[in-house]
């Protein structure tokens, strides 16, 4: 209700005032107010496109009313205001020339979202969360099936070989060795897994080479630092890539691994062309080979039996051979030396160097040698071999070869034996040393030599029951006549029975 007093209404005066968006009905550009009425301009915010705010202007005219002065307050009431109006009644049009400005201030922190994309977004994680579920839970499963599955032929796998296994000979084979070959059939596959899960070509890159020991025929014998452990390389030279495979072959055998052989891990070649590697990775043993141990070390007979016992065990798994659905062919060592042996550090031997390997093939009755075996070391070869009357059809051939270089091994440890008040002062010897030079000599001029004698015996040997024992073995494993030799399993046997404790 508007309050007007009296003579006011004669000063009031109706205007004509610009309007745009707001003309009454039937005007167009303008408009006229009645007696106390005003002109105004108002803005409004608008979010246009790309969410840009634009400030829209309008005009028009406003009735005589009590409202008008409410409409017309040209302050900004509230920051949220989006509307503002200003008002004029001193002319016509003067409308046309106020100008209402609202400040515009940016939001500074998170935009809020509206419902529809708070929705959409909510969605997209609760299908994607959903997706990744199903997914894990089927590749856990998978797995799961594919575990209880190899678990399962793991298991079969085992109850075959022990049903099925059969050795070779079995009418001399002693408890403890039928113990060990079922033994070793049942861990095998876990062992073959082993020496199988690593990568031949990338174990080069991953061994670090700390220091050179040796340099042989072959190439060099590193110490390598491999997985946090100690292991020897031995790295063969682009010449004899054949030994190098025929080893590796060899001891990649099934069934061969073995307390006293030489632990096989990897084999691999690095570098290309003529300055090709190739490197034969096994166990270190820091005592070295078992010659260059008795070069430093002098023998008790408990030390002496040690030695011999391992290394007939070593020797006679070698020869063994065991049929099943994964057997192992009978091998034959072929180039036994104390250069081939190493001294582990429980004081027991272990067979190493298989580049002249020799392999019986029960199946096809087939023997499996590499082209030069007879390239060994001239002062450990078989009489026969010296005589050129060797006859390589026959695998025993090869096995007595091994007794009679396994007689001289034998010998070299008991003449670096010494016993309290019988033996002592002994020097380390190599076989025929006396009468055997390191100079080239033809086999025919070496076999004379062997043939009309023996390596020294001490007497004195007779008095202590252990070297008298492997005294009677010398002279019955080093005759000229291999049919007259004993096998390594009866050799075996007969150390087994001496018991240095009850001595």
């Amino acid at each position: 209700m508007s309050i007007v007093f009296e003579g006011e209404e004669q000063n009031r005066k109706q205007l004509t005032c610009y309007c745009k968006d707001h003309c009454p009905e039937g005007e167009y550009g303008t408009c006229h107010t009645k007696p106390g009425g005003k002109c105004f301009t108002s803005v409004e915010l608008r979010i246009g496109q790309d969410d840009e705010v634009e400030q829209k202007l309008s005009y028009g005219c406003l009735p005589p009313n009590g409202m008008v002065d409410f409409y017309c307050r040209s302050r900004l009431i509230s920051t949220a205001q989006k509307n503002i109006m200003k008002c004029c009644d001193t002319y016509d049009n003067c409308n046309k020339h106020l100008l209402p400005v609202i400040n515009v201030k940016k939001p500074t922190g998170p935009i809020p979202w509206d419902t529809k994309t708070l929705r959409v977004l909510i969605s997209s994680i609760a299908v994607s969360l959903v997706v990744f579920i199903a997914i894990s839970l089927a590749v856990y499963f998978r797995y799961r099936h594919k575990e209880k599955k190899h678990k399962k032929k793991k298991e079969q796998n085992k109850e075959i070989n022990k049903n099925d296994i059969n050795i070779t000979d079995t009418t001399y084979l002693d408890k403890e060795m039928s113990d060990r070959v079922v033994e070793c059939s049942q861990s095998s596959t876990s062992l073959d897994f082993a020496v199988m899960g690593v990568v031949q070509r990338t174990v080069s890159k991953q061994i670090q080479m700390d220091l050179k020991i040796a340099s042989g025929k072959y190439g060099e014998t590193w110490i390598g630092s491999w997985r946090d452990e100690k292991v020897a390389v031995k790295m063969y030279v682009k010449k004899y890539e054949d030994e190098w495979k025929w080893e590796a072959k060899t001891y990649q055998t099934v069934l061969m691994r073995h307390e006293n052989i030489l632990g096989y891990i990897a084999s691999d070649i690095t570098g290309t062309g003529p300055s090709s590697k190739f490197l034969t990775v096994t166990q270190y043993h820091e005592l070295g080979s078992l010659r260059s141990y008795l070069k430093r070390n002098k023998l008790n007979p408990a030390d002496l039996l040690k030695l011999a016992r391992s290394l007939a065990r070593g020797l006679c798994y070698l020869h063994l051979e065991i049929s099943g659905c994964k057997g192992k062919p009978a091998i034959a060592h072929n180039n036994l030396t104390t250069k081939s042996i190493l001294v582990k550090a429980d004081k027991e031997c272990c067979v190493g160097d298989f580049t002249k390997a020799a392999k019986y093939d029960n199946s096809q009755n087939k023997i499996h040698v590499p082209e030069d075996y007879y390239n060994n070391e001239f002062r450990y070869l078989a009489p026969e071999i010296l005589a050129e009357t060797f006859d390589a059809r026959n695998f025993e051939s090869f096995k007595m070869s091994d007794v009679y270089s396994f007689s001289l091994v034998l010998w070299e440890m008991a003449n670096r034996c010494e016993i309290e008040d019988l033996v002592t002062g002994t020097s380390y010897k190599l076989p025929y040393e006396d009468t055997i030079s390191n100079k080239e000599k033809t086999w025919s001029a070496i076999y004379s030599i062997v043939k009309e004698s023996k390596p020294e015996i001490n007497e004195k040997w007779l008095n202590d029951p252990i070297l008298k024992v492997i005294t009677k073995l010398l002279d019955e494993c080093w005759n000229t006549n291999p049919s007259a030799r004993h096998t390594i399993l009866r050799i075996k046997k007969t150390l087994l029975k001496l018991n240095p404790d009850s001595l």
